[in-house]
This record gives structure tokens, C-alpha cells and sequence, in this order.
């Protein structure tokens, strides 16, 4: 069985989740927002980019995991 740092799976697996939905909604796939003072902006998810990117996120999780036999080592 391989082992994997925690930290370096949730990264590769939010890495590729991320890219797939940003070709999936393209310009749709983030909404620009403000903090409470209007300093400054930051991006999210769209809704429906948010909601498919937690779907995808979970998809790649349980592939690697099972597919590549991987223990998740957390600290």
C-alpha cells in the first residue's frame, strides 16, 4: 500500500478538481466579492461551479484512494 502525506493528497486532489471545473464553467466559474470594508476583493466558486467542484472533489478523492491502494498518513 502507498503512503501519502495528507496535506499533499487534499492539495493534488483540490489541484485537479479545481482545473477541471474551471473547464467546465470557464468565465462562470467565479464570482468577485469584497470583505465587510470594501478593501478587498477576493474570488469564489459560482454556486453551481462550487457545487460541482465539491462532487469532482470527492469523485478524484475516492478513485485515487481505492484505484491506487493509497493510506492517507495524518499527522
Amino acid at each position: 500500500m502507498n503512503k501519502i502525506d495528507n496535506e499533499t493528497f487534499k492539495q493534488v486532489v483540490t489541484e485537479v478538481a479545481c482545473q477541471i471545473t474551471t473547464e467546465r464553467f470557464g468565465e462562470n466559474t467565479w464570482i468577485a466579492k469584497q470583505d465587510d470594508q470594501a478593501v478587498l476583493e477576493y474570488f469564489e466558486y459560482s454556486p453551481e461551479a462550487q457545487e460541482y467542484f465539491n462532487n469532482k472533489y470527492d469523485e478524484i478523492e475516492h478513485l485515487l484512494i481505492t484505484d491506487l491502494k493509497l493510506k492517507i498518513k495524518i499527522y
